[in-house]
């Protein structure tokens, strides 16, 4: 059964799943057009194309290493919000995080199709059945063992936390409050109706 920030989380990745594909991956789709490539990598550099073919230069940096720093920012960011939104929610952070899991590998596959859709356009010069579309097994399979580490890292740690440290430890002043007034009240009633 799913945790009842399920759809939170899946919101939320797929908005930051969206943003990444019309930020990085839509400009990439007017290449061949009359219009000036501009988009910016991760690391703040620019890539800047105008009227050129998409096969070389442009298809390897395309393919290498670009999209994957954003899919891995992605990732961590997810993960934080994730175990966020369950500590404060007073849920399981394990259960959630393997939701994220597997929410997270959707998200990443359907970033890498749409990779591979555009390359198929540009390749095939506007007719994509030209040419075969670009396999993107080993790119998903990288990024699905990338966040089965980060997730795996993030639950080692939710584990090794102390039982103190616990948010369901963190309640124990209601608990002892709740203690003491039932007590009072049995002791008055007690007081009451047997001295």
């Amino acid at each position: 059964m799913a945790t009842s920030i399920h759809t939170d989380i899946q919101e939320h990745v797929e908005m930051s799943a969206k943003k990444i594909i019309r930020e990085q991956l839509t400009p990439w789709k007017f290449f061949h057009s009359s219009k000036r490539l501009n988009v910016t990598r991760f690391d703040g550099t620019k890539i800047s194309y105008e009227g050129s073919d998409f096969s070389g230069s442009p298809s390897e940096i395309f393919w290498s290493d670009y999209i994957e720093p954003f899919l891995k920012d992605l990732i961590n960011n997810e993960i934080s919000v994730t175990y966020d939104k369950a500590k404060a929610n007073y849920i399981d952070n394990c259960k959630a995080l393997d939701e994220l899991e597997a929410i997270l590998f959707s998200y990443c596959v359907k970033v890498y199709r749409e990779m591979a859709d555009i390359d198929q356009k540009l390749r095939g010069k506007g007719i994509p059945d030209s040419v075969q579309k670009r396999p993107i097994d080993k790119k998903t399979d990288a990024i699905k063992e990338y966040i089965s580490e980060r997730i795996t890292s993030k639950k080692e740690i939710i584990l090794s936390t102390p039982w103190y440290e616990k948010p369901w430890v963190k309640a124990w002043p209601v608990l002892v409050t709740m203690a003491v007034s039932i007590a009072n009240l049995l002791l008055s009633i007690y007081n009451n109706f047997f001295k």
